[in-house]
């Protein structure tokens, strides 16, 4: 994401190298590892777990599957806020040294073919920079993202669990990995969570 070398493919500098040259600028929103771990425990915990819970008893999950549909492998890869900024300064600089540069002719990927639409004398400054907290609504997180998201993971972890256990199963793995995600979309939680996810919030300006 935070990438200009060749080869490589990066929305971020696609829509800042769009930015109009008259002090154009992006809003740009960004989770960060404490906000992911917040969401994995007061949004996602809460309603996920009751329902795992609830097929190791009825469809001997193992523990293993358990763990695996419990976790979310990009929480560790986020970065902290700190690290965040720091990434997105260092962005900015290298796009303001690379306009009026020529790449060669056989550099692929979007960064660099945004990289070539730089005119020279282009720079890009972080103006705005916050941590902020955000409340999440279920009606979003869960229907429009997670199950979404999360739908391919869910199937192979439970297709390959059903492989090895089928033996004891009364259910295929399609009718188990629609309880899942229909009971993450829809079962009702005691309470909403009261804490929001921590977000980077930053505002980049384009001159020239």
């Amino acid at each position: 994401m935070f990438s200009t070398l060749p080869g490589s493919t990066s929305l971020l500098v696609d829509r800042l190298v769009e930015l109009s040259p008259h002090s154009g600028r992006l809003l740009f929103i960004y989770p960060t590892r404490r906000g992911a771990q917040t969401f994995m425990d007061a949004y996602l915990g809460p309603v996920l777990d009751p329902i795992i819970r609830s097929m190791v008893v009825l469809h001997n999950f193992s523990s293993d599957l358990r763990t695996r549909l419990g976790r979310m492998d990009a929480v560790g890869a986020l970065p902290t806020f700190a690290s965040l900024e720091s990434q997105l300064r260092r962005l900015c600089r290298e796009l303001s040294g690379s306009g009026g540069n020529e790449p060669s002719a056989r550099t692929l990927g979007s960064a660099a073919s945004s990289l070539e639409r730089l005119r020279q004398g282009a720079s890009f400054a972080v103006t705005y920079a916050a941590c902020e907290r955000v409340r999440l609504e279920r009606s979003v997180w869960a229907k429009e993202w997670w199950v979404k998201q999360e739908k391919r993971r869910v199937r192979d972890a439970v297709t390959a669990w059903y492989q090895t256990a089928r033996s004891q199963m009364d259910k295929i793995p399609v009718e188990i990995i629609e309880e899942i995600l229909s009971g993450v979309a829809t079962k009702q939680q005691a309470r909403e969570p009261s804490e929001g996810v921590e977000v980077g919030v930053f505002v980049i300006v384009r001159k020239g």
